[in-house]
């Protein structure tokens, strides 16, 4: 599945908040419990994506949510665990789920 974000935008958004809230790399790992040479890497970018698991981390550290980390945008809780469901399913199914959540918008 073709993802767009880039490593690159997580890394920016990541540095960016970070830096605003005066923390270090070793501050933020400190508190994420993520490695800091981790998020040195992210931070640079482009690198493998972050595991769900060191997004969650990193946002509650960082006091945003994984979607604004991953994304830019703030969602709830449920619209972003929709999101990574729908992003895992393969093309076919994914384009079915949505066209029956446009349905169901409609009415």
């Amino acid at each position: 599945m073709t993802n767009n974000v880039t490593n690159s935008d997580i890394g920016t958004r990541l540095k960016t908040r970070r830096k605003k809230l005066g923390m270090s790399q070793q501050e933020l790992a400190d508190r994420s419990g993520v490695g800091r040479s981790t998020i040195a890497k992210i931070e640079k970018g482009p690198t493998t994506q972050p595991t769900e698991t060191y997004l969650k981390l990193l946002a509650k550290a960082l006091d945003v949510s994984p979607a604004w980390l991953q994304y830019g945008v703030e969602f709830d809780d449920e619209v972003y665990e929709a999101a990574i469901i729908l992003q895992e399913l393969p093309e076919e199914k994914r384009k079915a789920v949505i066209n029956m959540i446009k349905v169901i918008s409609q009415s």
